[in-house]
């Protein structure tokens, strides 16, 4: 697959759904959460990669020679969602390991556009870690203590620009209530100064 042609607006027309129908799969999970105000994981997928191509065209240093497998992991790392998803008896939304699973499922996805084995495992584990960085991000946060930043540069040496880029998207391409907007400007904030 020709990854520059992955434009926002030829994923939002269809474009892709015969290679990609998985993608297109996501629209039917709609999510109910603070995070995920009444919005679908394909709507939030498109969104996210539209808010890392905005950030990075501001920051070209950050649009290395992985930028295309970057913006394939960041289009699909909700992917898990498609098995992970579920609805809790007061009708808000979880997904559970959906990173996880989404490493599982995104893996065969690739291969089938012909991505190569190391092209393939680098997008799997962004999508994998996805979360990693979130929660440390979270914590980085709540708690002010820098140590968990540097937990993620210390495990993941070769990748932690990258999944701070991944989380940046992932919180920019959501649909949320206000309860959580002092939250993503803190991680927002964070991920700017690390990335200096």
């Amino acid at each position: 697959m020709n990854i520059p042609q992955l434009t926002v607006e030829r994923i939002r027309s269809g474009a892709f759904r015969e290679v990609l129908p998985e993608l297109y799969e996501l629209e039917k999970v709609v999510e109910n959460s603070d995070w995920h105000l009444e919005q679908n994981v394909l709507d939030h997928s498109i969104a996210s990669l539209q808010a890392l191509d905005e950030y990075t065209s501001k920051r070209s240093e950050l649009r290395d020679e992985n930028y295309g497998l970057l913006r394939t992991a960041v289009l699909l790392h909700d992917i898990g969602k498609l098995k992970a998803f579920y609805v809790d008896v007061n009708g808000r939304t979880n997904a559970p390991s959906h990173a996880q699973m989404g490493h599982w499922l995104a893996t065969p996805i690739l291969r089938r556009l012909e991505f190569t084995n190391d092209e393939t495992a680098y997008v799997a584990n962004l999508i994998d870690d996805h979360i990693l960085a979130c929660d440390l991000l979270e914590l980085t946060v709540k708690t002010e203590r820098q140590e968990y930043v540097e937990i993620l540069k210390t495990k993941r040496p070769h990748t932690w620009r990258e999944l701070l880029l991944v989380a940046y998207a992932d919180v920019h391409g959501c649909k949320n209530t206000a309860k959580v907007k002092k939250e993503i400007d803190a991680r927002t904030n964070l991920i700017n100064a690390t990335l200096e």
